[in-house]
């Protein structure tokens, strides 16, 4: 048996497709337990660290969405490709701005392409630059730092430059354009 729901993701309509055969998919491979990490992790991204929506929606949404890749390697090590394809890949978000602000985007999509999206991107491959060690590190001094308080996209970089000594000037430009 399958259904098909449309459930609100990001205040628009998205069909969700679930099943009680195993075969088809597995319970953790639906736009429903993306949610639930997703928005779970807002505690982390935003509710804990705060951060001007508007104008950088980047730090938590980004950071979310990252979360939901993080939340898929530790539990579903298996599905991690799948999420990969399903979440991200599939809406080819490759020429967009990370860091603009709400009112830059001409549409949802290409919001969504590139806050969340190429975001998820843009965490990756600073974790592979950063390794591992020293990503998480970061993470968390930033989670604490500006635990019940304000940070800016400034507050961000300045963490991350305390755990590397590698140039980020390179994924700054690709991501950022170069801010």
């Amino acid at each position: 048996m399958y259904f098909l729901s449309e459930q609100y993701y990001w205040g628009y309509p998205v069909e969700t497709y679930s099943s009680t055969n195993p075969d088809r998919l597995t319970a953790a491979q639906n736009y429903l337990t993306i949610i639930a990490a997703h928005e779970t992790s807002h505690q982390w991204w935003y509710a804990l660290t705060g951060n001007d929506q508007a104008i950088e929606p980047w730090l938590d949404e980004t950071l979310a969405t990252y979360t939901e890749h993080l939340f898929y390697e530790h539990y579903y090590p298996e599905l991690v490709d799948w999420w990969w394809e399903f979440r991200v890949d599939y809406y080819a978000p490759r020429d967009c701005c990370v860091n603009a602000t709400i009112y830059q985007y001409g549409d949802p999509r290409a919001y969504i392409n590139a806050v969340y999206l190429r975001g998820a991107y843009f965490m990756q491959e600073l974790r592979d630059i950063m390794g591992d060690t020293a990503f998480y590190a970061a993470l968390q001094t930033y989670a604490q730092r500006y635990r019940d308080s304000f940070s800016t996209a400034r507050d961000f970089w300045a963490i991350m430059g305390e755990y590397t000594t590698e140039d980020l000037t390179p994924i700054r430009q690709r991501y950022f354009g170069g801010q």
